[in-house]
């Protein structure tokens, strides 16, 4: 375990969170939306630090928004309320009505048993261990709706990408698993990171980018609640990538 790292994350982690909030309440501009939700700020991150840092492979899946209608207009966790279990926290985990999206959170059980074991089978989601191992962000740490605003999420993107990048290098992991937001972290990157490029620049094959910045590989995929043809195989293909388990040299280069 590299220790320092944890320490860092521990550190820090609830400070920028703290700071971000408190920017985008100044900024004042999650107010009148419609959504009662759109106001309540959530928190994510990574699920269990100890495991997390003493991991040789790490994924962070980074999603557009929490899509929270149950109406408690109140900050919560998505980390807890979805990667841990109920003997850890009680009520607060485990897909609590109102939080839940069944197809969204199967497909990263699923991809998360693929990533860790080689196997694309998850039976109970809520009791699957690998989703304690792995971490979770949002572009956007806002009650969203339904369906996304795409405008929204960019004016997100654009507005905190010194938090975002900031989460995701404190997070340190060694893929990354985009549902979608491949596009997002491109206008992060260009706005925070050190060498002010996008971040989906050096194909490795496939949906995989290199990112050297930070010494992770990057999955530019669909989001986990898509229902398509080919998205297991897909995806697949895509971490033996990114993991080293195929020779790329064999894989037809989709990415450009």
């Amino acid at each position: 375990m590299c220790l320092d790292d944890k320490k860092n994350y521990l550190d820090k982690m609830p400070q920028l969170l703290k700071e971000w909030q408190a920017s985008a309440e100044k900024d004042n501009i999650y107010k009148n939306q419609g959504n009662p939700c759109a106001n309540i700020f959530i928190s994510d991150g990574i699920a269990h630090p100890d495991t997390w840092f003493a991991q040789e492979i790490r994924p962070l899946f980074v999603l557009k928004e929490a899509y929270d209608k149950s109406g408690e207009q109140k900050p919560w966790d998505e980390v807890k309320w979805f990667l841990t279990t109920k003997e850890e926290n009680g009520d607060e985990s485990g897909g609590k009505t109102g939080k839940i999206r069944v197809q969204t959170w199967k497909n990263i059980c699923q991809w998360s048993s693929y990533i860790y074991e080689g196997n694309y089978d998850c039976d109970t989601v809520w009791e699957n261990k690998n989703l304690g191992k792995i971490a979770l962000i949002n572009i956007k740490k806002y009650g969203g709706c339904e369906r996304s605003s795409s405008k929204d999420l960019q004016k997100h993107a654009e507005k905190y990408s010194k938090y975002i990048y900031e989460q995701i290098r404190l997070i340190k992991p060694t893929i990354i698993i985009c549902g979608y937001t491949g596009w997002l972290l491109d206008i992060v990157w260009e706005k925070a990171s050190n060498n002010k490029q996008a971040i989906r620049k050096n194909c490795c094959g496939g949906h995989v980018y290199d990112v050297p910045e930070i010494n992770a590989k990057l999955i530019d995929f669909w989001h986990p609640s898509a229902r398509i043809k080919g998205l297991k195989g897909a995806f697949i293909a895509d971490v033996d990538i990114a993991l080293e388990r195929t020779d790329t040299n064999e894989t037809n280069d989709v990415c450009k």
